[in-house]
């Protein structure tokens, strides 16, 4: 199934003084030159945020000073968080051509990879792009080497009812805990094949009928804010740090007062239309993770 088949993405082409707008299919991902010729290492690139959590969450500039066109393979990848800001996954490949003489401004449209922090803010510089890591895919489980002072711990004790991350693709719980801020390189196959799963599921659901919430009638942002959503549940749960319902609750009645100002009172919903919103959404969000295979309730069987 195509992922983000719906979305498009824009770069622009600049040489000689001349404007030229081209359209790419699909999100664009970023790449390190696979050849290894020295002319191909004198591409530059430069990265920044937008200021958002999901959907154009960086923008990335490569300019080709020489000659002869590049063509530049891109790959789904992992942008680490900075000690302030929110790491993101960019979950997509595609292939570009930098001519000569040009630079290619790419929107990178991707999701957010921890809900505790902020979006690099719009304009502000994002770790090099040399840093961005293109993981393999996950090891398996009985390859990671769980220690008490490494990438891979043992993940705390998990009461019944609790959300539990699984082995990617399958409802055995996944007994080792990451921390994603911290050890990016360890984490990023694992959250690359999760919101890859996550937004095969969205699709799949919503093309059966099974995906109704109160952004239905949007449905570009209903896709980005359910799979974040997911996402989000999946992350802090590999962390050992859960995201609930009732924090997404606080999320959401923040979102609304943060609007009701310029909106009529009648316009403004009440504390229980809030929170029947938010029970209405959690609901999907569970569906489209538990479908996809990511995480489960602690009380269902393992496989």
């Amino acid at each position: 199934m195509s992922f983000f088949k719906n979305i498009q993405l824009r770069s622009l082409f600049l040489r000689g003084g001349g404007l030229a707008m081209g359209v790419l299919t699909g999100l664009t991902l970023f790449m390190v030159p696979t050849n290894g010729r020295a002319e191909d290492l004198a591409l530059t690139y430069k990265a920044y945020g937008s200021g958002q959590t999901t959907g154009h969450v960086a923008t990335l500039e490569i300019t080709n000073p020489g000659e002869e066109g590049r063509l530049v393979s891109l790959k789904p990848f992992l942008i680490p968080p900075t000690e302030r800001y929110q790491g993101y996954v960019v979950p997509t490949s595609t292939h570009i051509e930098v001519r000569g003489g040009s630079k290619v401004i790419l929107l990178l449209q991707g999701f957010c990879t921890d809900i505790r922090r902020p979006p690099v803010p719009e304009g502000q510089p994002m770790s090099h792009p040399g840093e961005w890591i293109e993981p393999s895919p996950p090891s398996p489980l009985d390859e990671l080497k769980v220690t008490e002072d490494g990438p891979y711990r043992k993940a705390d004790s998990r009461p019944k009812g609790a959300t539990i991350p699984t082995v990617p693709g399958s409802t055995r719980e996944f007994p080792i805990k990451i921390n994603i801020n911290r050890y990016p390189e360890a984490a990023a196959p694992f959250l690359v094949e999760a919101i890859t799963l996550i937004g095969e599921t969205y699709d799949w659901l919503a093309a059966n009928g099974r995906i109704e919430t109160p952004f239905s009638g949007n449905p570009d942002k209903e896709r980005e804010s359910v799979v974040q959503q997911a996402f989000w549940i999946y992350t802090a749960a590999l962390q050992d740090m859960p995201y609930s319902k009732e924090d997404f609750t606080g999320r959401l009645r923040k979102m609304h007062e943060g609007h009701s100002g310029d909106a009529p009172a009648a316009e403004t919903p009440g504390d229980e239309q809030v929170v029947k919103q938010a029970d209405d959404f959690w609901t999907i969000f569970n569906m489209v993770g538990t479908e996809a295979k990511v995480f489960r309730k602690s009380e269902l069987p393992k496989n």
